[in-house]
């Protein structure tokens, strides 16, 4: 008892001498982590209340700072990103070899293959191009699958996760994958598996012990990442063997010829190249996961959470509905270009996001020098995470945060208010989701292309679901039944 009482008079006071802000105190050995619950995200919310907007909390041999609030935030990941722009050295790391975009360390390597893997997505996505023809096959392969089942209650988490992982791989391979696929199926299993357990491995990042003990989480987090690494590697000898240079397919083609250009040494131009940072096919392999792991997990939860708001608000999913009448009819698909025309629709995507909080809390971030925050001094290699569900859902921003209220999204005149401060739901600043733009499009289309064709209601007997979703690093909607039923649209 002694013993625990003195650890804790000495981590208060170590906090004291570098002037890290205040948190709860912990157990000796483990900090806070008993008292987290399975969503600490809840948890952060209430003791900020309590300890202020940025508050400490040791978790294991971690000390972690939890940024809450739009204020706290935005400073930290857009007023000062430069400094938060850092990665800890944890699970995810020891997997990857630091290698790929998500959680590379911020250095000329990271900045560069950012920017890099940036500008091939806005070439992928421009206008009714590649991207979104893309997805629309996708959405209609979908309504094929939804119809087949006249009606009757369907399980939706299966269909939507091959929607939208063929859309990555048309995005990197420049190919689509049957359902039957045994490579496909192989490849979704894997990233099933890893994401499993990627919860009870991470663990280890606060108790770094656990990492090198034989248990079963840990192995599969490993053997899964490989899995895919080879699987992406055959890939790309594949592409290898087919690269026409002049006419690149998909992102693979794009990297393996920007790789032989760096090569080569100079530009067209005859101006020196830099240096190779990385432009190697070891690291396409990481790059490529990066994108499938970020690009399918998320964007599946926050399709599958549009379903579920739709069947629990159905009068919203009527207007919804009605408006998609009005702007496109049922004559054609949506398209990215109604969007404009649709801001209903476009208000009921955005109080998805913010209600629902598929990502409650950013990826943690590490501080690059030491630096103030609400009058606190952050040495460098700080761990710092922000609480986004905390923006999300404070009531000194939003009217009643609970209640699902698309209209609190648009103006007086009806029109979609942007930019509001304190939504932030693919997180803020350089270290913001990488496929954020792919995720809007592939939303959008997805939710207006299965409304434009389909009404959604509960199965009979089923027990209505909630916004209280799954425990996990995404907030994914607990499993149910919902019945697609095809729309009969009266035309005069």
């Amino acid at each position: 008892m002694l013993a625990a009482l003195a650890w804790a008079l000495l981590k208060y006071k170590s906090r004291g001498k570098t002037r890290l802000p205040n948190g709860p105190i912990g157990l000796p050995l483990l900090g806070y982590i008993p008292f987290l619950g399975r969503k600490p995200y809840l948890t952060f919310t209430r003791l900020a209340q309590r300890y202020g907007s940025v508050f400490s909390v040791q978790l294991g041999a971690k000390l972690l700072v939890v940024l809450n609030g739009r204020k706290a935030i935005r400073e930290a990941l857009v007023t000062k990103s430069r400094v938060f722009s850092g990665r800890p050295q944890w699970v995810l790391n020891r997997v990857n070899q630091g290698k790929g975009i998500a959680n590379q360390q911020a250095n000329p390597t990271w900045r560069e293959h950012r920017r890099f893997v940036l500008s091939v997505m806005r070439s992928i996505g421009e206008g009714r191009t590649q991207m979104e023809n893309k997805v629309a096959e996708e959405v209609s392969h979908l309504i094929e699958e939804f119809a087949s089942h006249n009606g009757d209650a369907m399980n939706m988490t299966y269909p939507v996760q091959l929607a939208f992982s063929n859309v990555i791989c048309s995005v990197c391979f420049g190919q689509r994958f049957k359902p039957t696929d045994p490579d496909f199926k192989r490849l979704l299993h894997m990233a099933d598996v890893f994401f499993s357990h990627l919860t009870s491995a991470s663990a280890a990042n606060f108790i770094p012990l656990l990492w090198y003990l034989p248990l079963p989480g840990h192995r599969a987090v490993r053997e899964m990442y490989t899995g895919i690494l080879d699987f992406v590697s055959a890939k790309v000898d594949e592409h290898k063997a087919s690269l026409d240079p002049d006419s690149p397919r998909d992102l693979i083609d794009i990297y393996l010829v920007e790789i032989a250009r760096r090569r080569a040494g100079t530009n067209p131009d005859g101006s020196d190249l830099p240096v190779e940072n990385g432009f190697n096919e070891d690291y396409i392999k990481h790059v490529v996961a990066d994108l499938f792991f970020g690009g399918t997990e998320t964007v599946n939860a926050g399709v599958l959470w549009g379903f579920v708001c739709m069947v629990l608000y159905p009068d919203v999913q009527a207007r919804v509905q009605a408006e998609i009448d009005e702007v496109v009819g049922q004559d054609r698909m949506p398209t990215m270009a109604d969007r404009a025309h649709l801001p209903y629709t476009q208000a009921t995507l955005q109080e998805i996001n913010r209600r629902c909080n598929v990502i409650p809390c950013a990826i943690p971030h590490v501080t690059t020098e030491d630096v103030e925050m609400n009058g606190f001094i952050l040495p460098k290699g700080t761990t710092v995470t922000a609480n986004l569900y905390s923006a999300h859902m404070d009531p000194e921003c939003w009217r009643e945060p609970e209640r699902f209220e698309p209209a609190r999204f648009l103006d007086e005149t009806g029109q979609l208010i942007r930019g509001h401060d304190s939504y932030m739901p693919f997180s803020l600043g350089p270290r913001a989701c990488l496929g954020e733009q792919m995720a809007k499009c592939e939303m959008f289309l997805t939710f207006t292309g299965i409304l434009q064709k389909f009404r959604l209601e509960l199965a009979e007997g089923i027990e209505r679901p909630t916004l209280d979703g799954l425990p996990g690093i995404t907030h994914a909607p607990r499993p149910t039944r919902i019945r697609p039923i095809p729309r009969k649209i009266r035309r005069d």
